[in-house]
């Protein structure tokens, strides 16, 4: 039993021993034993860093040295033709080896302009054209030219002066190629007297920055009401002007009659022109001072690089006319008195007039016309006395397609009261839609400070139906300076509400509404002067508190229903819905501009643009 036990176990170990010899028969190449085959590595190979300049073909770097048959070289960025710096790769792989991937730059440098020159100095005659210095020789592809003055690209010149520019050749495969040159803009003498005469451009017409229906003549009045009587609503002047238009217009008056003087010059320039012409054809060696005669006075033409002058005297009245060529801008200075003088200047669609008066009285005046032809102006109003201001007043205007808006500090107002006007007028009719007032009050009661804001609106009375007539006496009634009688009736007095707002104790004696005269402006032609002047006239207009609009139609007709034949409404075809949103609008949206700019110009910036 025994024997036959040892035998068994001989045969397992034995066939143990061929499956061990049988497993291992393949070999393993992970344990490095015999019967394995290593990948091999490539050696021998480089991948070299190449630096090359531009000359407009392709460069490339490449694997060099002997590969095995077989070998796959991938490549990637290797090429360029351009200059710059090219990170290129290769990876070889073969079966059998191990894979390896090598890198290199591509450095193409830029190359170097050859064959273009610039003179240093050139120069070319006035023709009005623009003009840039010119180069020899031929551009490669891809080469551009740029011209600079002071670092600022110009596409060109036509001031007649010496221009220092800077001319550029660059490209991304060469490097930048500049030279400076002195590049001068001639006097054409042939043509010098027409450039000249040009270039003071025309009697500039501050009106035209506003509405043709605007003018004084569109102004006028030939009746003043008295109100003495009863007086019809419908016969009431319509084409009035507020306070703050009429300060407005106070220096478009002004300004209308110191350019008459200068319009009296603008009238002999073909005479001018003729005489210089004249002169410069004599081929004088000096032609940049000129005197001669034209219109029954002497002018006198002068001269620089960039701007041109011509100064006369009109009767008393001396008038200077200038002309700046680089800023394309012209202008004049009237001295109307020794202490009197009126200075303008315009460009294309801006207008800048400044009065000043002794050096105390000062006004400023500008206009600018925007793309979509809104203007915008601003005016200032200075009365000095030594080193005090005595008033300052200032107004922002903007007109648009439809109307004319303007914000500023003048209007019929409480002396002590933080005060602002808001006047908007239509563009084609030129009437006053609507008016609205700030008025900011510090008082004291029972010792303790509050401050009351009033939001007051202005209404034209035919903006409203249901009043047909008006008489007033110039006696105050307790709640109004004046004593007011509607529609026939002389019994009473209209009535009135007082109170402001929701139950304001601090504006519970205002009055909510009532049936206020406005002083108003119009104008008179005076023939003897030969200019319109300014009349004014006290129009009865509808005063309301802003908080209480809503509710003012009924309670003014809830409280005088004894004189209406009807409630009263709003005249929709005098003051639209849209009329009221515009008021609006200037009152809220403008105003707050209208801060920002308010002290913009002083006193001395405007004196000091006159005597410049």
């Amino acid at each position: 039993m025994k024997r036959k036990l040892m035998i068994l176990l001989c045969v397992v170990l034995f066939l143990c021993s061929f499956g061990l010899m049988a497993c291992n028969s393949g070999g393993d190449p992970s344990n490095g034993d015999e019967g394995t085959t290593p990948l091999l590595s490539f050696s021998g190979i480089s991948f070299d860093d190449k630096t090359v300049t531009y000359n407009g073909s392709e460069f490339s770097v490449v694997v060099e040295g002997e590969l095995p048959e077989g070998t796959n070289v991938q490549y990637t960025n290797n090429t360029g033709t351009n200059a710059g710096t090219y990170n290129a790769s290769a990876t070889l792989t073969k079966q059998g080896y191990n894979s390896k991937t090598l890198t290199a730059t591509l450095l193409i440098n830029k190359a170097t302009l050859t064959g273009i020159s610039v003179a240093e100095e050139q120069s070319i005659t006035h023709d009005g054209e623009k003009h840039l210095p010119t180069y020899t020789g031929t551009l490669p592809a891809g080469v551009e030219v740029k011209y600079y003055i002071e670092n600022n690209q110009t596409s060109g010149v036509s001031t007649i002066k010496t221009h220092q520019i800077k001319v550029v050749f660059s490209s991304i495969n060469y490097n930048e190629l500049s030279f400076d040159v002195d590049f001068e803009i001639k006097i054409n003498l042939l043509n010098l007297a027409n450039t000249v005469i040009e270039a003071f451009g025309s009697v500039p017409d501050p009106w035209n920055f506003l509405p043709s229906s605007f003018e004084p003549q569109n102004r006028t009045i030939t009746t003043v009401p008295t109100y003495e009587d009863f007086t019809s609503v419908s016969s009431l002047p319509k084409n009035g002007i507020g306070k703050q238009l009429s300060v407005a217009y106070g220096v478009l008056n002004k300004t209308s009659v110191a350019l008459s003087y200068a319009s009296k010059i603008y009238s002999v320039m073909n005479v001018i022109k003729q005489a210089y012409t004249n002169f410069l054809d004599s081929e004088p060696t000096e032609y940049k001072t000129f005197t001669g005669t034209a219109g029954g006075f002497t002018f006198t033409i002068s001269l620089d690089e960039t701007s041109y002058m011509l100064s006369a005297s009109v009767g008393d009245v001396n008038v200077v006319l200038f002309a700046d060529t680089e800023e394309s801008s012209f202008g004049g200075k009237v001295q109307l008195t020794s202490t009197t003088v009126l200075k303008y200047t315009s460009c294309e669609n801006k207008l800048v007039v400044a009065l000043d008066i002794l050096d105390t009285a000062t006004t400023y005046l500008e206009f600018a016309r925007d793309e979509d032809e809104n203007v915008l102006g601003i005016m200032y109003e200075y009365l000095t006395a030594g080193d005090k201001t005595v008033t300052a007043t200032s107004t922002m205007i903007l007109v648009d397609d439809t109307y004319t808006t303007l914000i500023g500090t003048k209007g019929d107002k409480i002396p002590t009261a933080i005060f602002r006007n808001c006047e908007v007028y239509n563009n084609a009719t030129g009437e006053l839609v609507g008016t609205e007032v700030k008025e900011e009050l510090t008082f004291k009661k029972l010792g303790v400070s509050f401050t009351a804001t009033y939001n007051t609106l202005w209404y034209n009375l035919n903006d409203v139906t249901g009043i047909s007539n008006i008489k007033k006496v110039d006696e105050p009634n307790g709640t109004n300076a004046d004593t007011i009688y509607i529609n026939d009736v002389t019994s009473d007095t209209i009535h009135v509400k007082l109170g402001c707002g929701d139950n304001d104790v601090k504006k519970a004696l205002s009055r909510s509404f009532d049936i206020e005269f406005k002083t108003m402006y119009f104008y008179q032609y005076n023939s003897d002067k030969e200019e319109y002047e300014e009349v004014s006239c006290e129009i009865p207009m509808i005063f309301v508190q802003e908080e209480n609009l809503g509710t003012f139609l009924a309670e003014f007709s809830d409280a005088n229903a004894d004189y209406l034949s009807s409630d009263i409404t709003w005249n929709s075809q005098n003051v639209s819905q849209k009329d009221r949103e515009q008021v609006y609008f200037g009152y809220y949206t403008l105003l707050t501009e209208y801060e920002k700019i308010k002290d913009a110009v002083t006193h001395d910036m405007i004196s000091n643009y006159c005597k410049a």
